[in-house]
């Protein structure tokens, strides 16, 4: 076997394998069901095997590796990283608070305006466009085809599609 490579990254890969453990323990606890009818810990059962097998390979790949780097690259690559980074787990939480407040559609199309056009920038109308995009995709992808209740809020879906058709 070759040496570690990167002890961050041999880490990082020790610390998702766990992770993905812990999505499968907590999938059969849940109920794993059978593929013909799947059970409530079905897919976390997928995502936690997947994210345990991706880390794995990770493992395998940084330990495995032939080639040791010399040179040792910062933690935070570019500037303002740490406040990108910042922004989006903010973002995030403050989308939490009030998607249920103010309902599914504005919190989106808001939270997808802001990441954006400020944590990679984009031109108003591409980061409108996609937004709008995301939205109406996530819209029908719960509402729709999976036929979860979501939140109205301040703007219902129906008063929309009065507005459209």
């Amino acid at each position: 076997m070759g040496r570690v490579v990167n002890i961050r990254e041999f880490l990082s890969a020790v610390f998702l394998a766990i992770i993905g453990l812990l999505f499968c323990g907590g999938a059969y606890m849940a109920g794993i069901g059978s593929p013909a009818n799947p059970g409530e810990g079905f897919m976390p059962l997928v995502a936690g095997a997947a994210l345990f097998l991706l880390s794995l390979a990770l493992l395998f790949q940084r330990t495995c590796s032939k080639k040791i780097s010399k040179e040792r690259n910062p933690f935070w690559p570019e500037k303002g990283s740490q406040i990108r980074v910042a922004a989006v787990l903010a973002s995030i939480l403050i989308y939490t608070f009030v998607f249920e407040w103010i309902g599914f559609a504005l919190a989106t199309f808001i939270l997808f305006l802001f990441l954006l056009k400020t944590i990679d920038p984009v031109s108003w109308r591409n980061a409108f466009f996609i937004s709008l995009l995301t939205t109406v995709a996530g819209f029908f992808l719960f509402q729709v085809w999976l036929q979860v209740q979501l939140p109205e809020g301040w703007i219902s879906w129906w008063r929309i599609s009065q507005w459209i058709f």
